[in-house]
Formats: structure tokens, C-alpha cells, sequence
């Protein structure tokens, strides 16, 4: 049996020759054509991939008898006979996503519908750039996989999402394990001895929203995490976009106002400084002081939560600073819309749960200021849907 490992990822030069080969090749494309596709009957096959008949029925056959596909059964036509519809079964292909935060580890194993089947959390855990902390990530990994109980034939590959810059054509990070001289995949692919793909945590998020999240209809989308900072994903023409050595996407970093609030980027004005949950909890300190009826006033702990249920509780200051940070959000997300015309734009981040409560202020300010107005591309935007698991099913998806 041939496994899918060996389908994937094994080199051309290490396969078989003559007639070995090539069935081997069309199998894999097989299996491609309906991981993208779907559920395809032998016409279907024959006709997408230039293969005869008598040669997609012998080939379907053996991945049948190797549970990679399985038959569906007869599909309706208008009319003749009933063809049979095949498709790739879940348990034919598995995937491992793993989140390496700055205080966890999250590891799934997903299948081809990225249905998350396996998990585990390690929370003792600390990144930091030294060695001691990448053996910690990779005897994680090591550990889930020997413990997940998958027949590690059909894992396709490892994608890991980190904190921080990454450069996924590279497999490095630029702030963690710079000194090693192979990079992070490198080191993981000769560990595990599987493909890996390293890529940034935002990125892998905005990802696993599109593969997970969306309807499928939307190409380009935008996935907008509003944290300590603002970090961006792009989704173009159903890839993520990176940019040049994969520092694309600092949209954060764009200005907003001119000599304005002091960014950590050491820019003054960003769309950062004014847009983060961090900014919001800025201004509501500085709104606590000039209130002293406020419940705001004197807080020197508070969170954007706090904010927000000050506000519920008819705390008119609190109000006014969740109006005014709308505001900066739906600003710089007009001119996201102005320059990329996404088809969504998705909200990340804790203060996502809040709903229409933001959204719809935010929804009205960009409509009435993009470039066109109503009538021009204006974006669905909306919460994204999957929370804490975006970055991990993101990952796995990669």
C-alpha cells in the first residue's frame, strides 16, 4: 500500500518508474481533485484530469480497497444510467495544527473537513529564544503525536503558527531561535519526519476563519484581531498574503493622526495607538479623570470588559469613549476597504464578543466613508466565528 504520506510528500525522483509512477501520480491527483472539489463520479475524474475511464475505474478501485475514498452511491440524473459518486472518506487524511503562544502551546489533529478530532493544551509553558524552550515545543509536539492514537501514514503534515514575524518560505522566525543554523521546519521535519510549515499566529487565524469560518464564496477577506495591538490577516484571491519577506499586512502601522498618540512601533499617529483594546483602555483611564462621577474614575486596573459593562451600567463617559473608539476602528478599516475591497472583513480579539454593539456603528461609518459610499464595495463585516481555535485549525489547514 502507497501511503498518502508518500503521495504528498515524497519526491518525484524517489518514486517508481514506467507505469508504477505514473498511476501513483494520478492517484495523488485523485485525491487532490476531491480534497478541492469534492465528491466526483468516474466522468468527473476522467474528464478533469485527462485520464481514461478504464484507468480512473482500476485507480478508484485500489483507493477504495486502501479506505482512502469510499462510495457514496448512485447520484440522480436526467437521465441513463446512475453513475456512482465517490469521496474522500475523514479519516483518509489527517492534519496537526499546533499554536505556540507566548504563554501556551495548543496542538490539534484535524481531518479533511477540519474538524478538529484531538487536542491538548500545555499551559505551563513560557517563549523565550532559547533552546531549552525549542525542545520544549518540539517533545510537546513529539508527545501529542505518539499519543494521538492516528495512523501517522496519513498525517500529510505539521503547520505551526507562532508569535511574533515569521517567514513561512524561510520556516524562521525573526524574533525566536535566530541563532540556530537550520530553520524552526528544518529542525521539526527532521524530528518528526513530516512536512512542516511554520507560519505567523494572525495569518494562521485569518486562514483557519477562511477554510473554517466563511461560507466559501468569499476570496478576499480580512481578518482584523484587536488586542494589544491591531494585527491584521489578508486573504487574497483565496491565499494568504504576506508580502516581502512576510512583513506585509502592518496595516497597524498605517497613520491615522497626524502627530498623534505615541506607538510602540516608535511612530507617532498609528491606527494602533487608537484601535487596539489596549488604546481603548488608554482612553478610558484618561476619561476616568476628567469624570470624577465616572466608574472609571481612580481605576488603575481595568480591562476593555470593564469598559463596556461601565457603559451597560449607564455610565455616560464610558459610553463616549466606546463611541470615539468605533470610530478609529471603522477609520482605519474604511481605508482597508479603500485599498484592498475585501468581501469581508472579520473582527478578532476579545472585544469581538461585544457584537452589534460595535459592529453596527462600525458597519454605518464605513458605508457612509469608503470610496463610493453605499454604492461602492462595501464589505460584509462581521465577528469572526471561530475564537481561540481559529489559529490552530488555521495552522492544521496550511
Amino acid at each position: 500500500m502507497i501511503s498518502l504520506q508518500e503521495f504528498f510528500n515524497r519526491p518525484e525522483h524517489a518514486q517508481a518508474k514506467g507505469i508504477v509512477q505514473k498511476n501513483n501520480i494520478i492517484k495523488r491527483n485523485i485525491i487532490a481533485h476531491m480534497a478541492i472539489a469534492g465528491d466526483s463520479t468516474l466522468a468527473d475524474l476522467a474528464k478533469k484530469l485527462h485520464i481514461s475511464i478504464p484507468t480512473v475505474t482500476k485507480l478508484v478501485e485500489e483507493l477504495l480497497a486502501e479506505n482512502i475514498i469510499a462510495d457514496r452511491g448512485k447520484i440522480e440524473t436526467s437521465g441513463g444510467r446512475r453513475p456512482n459518486v465517490y469521496g474522500l472518506t475523514n479519516s483518509a487524511i489527517y492534519f496537526a495544527g499546533i499554536e505556540v503562544s507566548r504563554d501556551q502551546i495548543v496542538l490539534v489533529i484535524t481531518d479533511l473537513q477540519n474538524n478538529i478530532i484531538q487536542s491538548e493544551r500545555k499551559s505551563d509553558f513560557a517563549l523565550d529564544d532559547t533552546d531549552e524552550c525549542l525542545e520544549t515545543i518540539c517533545s510537546t509536539i513529539e508527545n501529542f503525536l505518539a499519543g494521538s492514537g492516528i495512523d501517522r501514514t496519513k498525517l500529510l503534515g505539521i503547520g505551526v503558527c507562532m508569535a511574533g514575524r515569521v517567514n513561512p518560505k524561510t520556516g524562521r522566525s525573526y524574533k525566536y531561535f535566530t541563532h540556530k543554523e537550520q530553520s524552526l521546519s528544518e529542525i521539526m521535519e527532521k524530528r518528526f519526519g513530516h512536512r512542516v510549515l511554520i507560519e505567523n499566529d494572525t495569518r494562521a487565524r485569518c486562514y483557519g476563519e477562511y477554510v473554517k469560518g466563511c461560507t466559501g464564496q468569499e476570496k478576499n477577506i480580512i481578518y482584523l484581531n484587536l488586542g494589544r495591538g491591531v494585527a491584521i490577516g489578508i486573504i487574497i484571491d483565496g491565499k494568504i498574503y504576506a508580502g516581502m519577506r512576510s512583513m506585509g499586512a502592518e496595516l497597524g502601522h498605517t497613520l491615522l493622526v497626524l502627530e498623534g498618540e505615541h506607538c510602540t512601533c516608535g511612530r507617532d499617529g498609528c491606527w494602533e495607538a487608537y484601535a487596539s483594546a489596549t488604546a481603548l483602555i488608554r482612553q478610558a483611564k484618561r476619561a476616568g479623570e476628567q469624570h470624577p462621577e465616572s466608574a472609571l474614575h481612580g481605576r488603575e486596573e481595568l480591562t476593555a470588559l470593564d469598559v463596556f459593562q461601565a457603559a451597560d451600567a449607564g455610565d455616560t463617559a464610558a459610553q463616549a469613549v466606546i463611541d470615539r473608539w468605533c470610530v478609529y476602528v471603522a477609520a482605519g478599516m474604511t481605508d482597508l476597504v479603500n485599498s484592498l475591497a475585501p468581501e469581508m472583513i472579520l473582527l478578532g480579539g476579545g472585544v469581538s464578543r461585544q457584537g452589534e454593539r460595535i459592529l453596527s456603528p462600525i458597519r454605518e461609518y464605513v458605508a457612509e466613508h469608503c470610496f463610493g459610499g453605499r454604492e461602492g464595495a462595501v464589505p460584509i463585516i462581521a465577528a469572526a466565528k471561530l475564537g481561540n481555535e481559529a489559529g490552530i485549525i488555521g495552522a492544521a489547514a496550511l
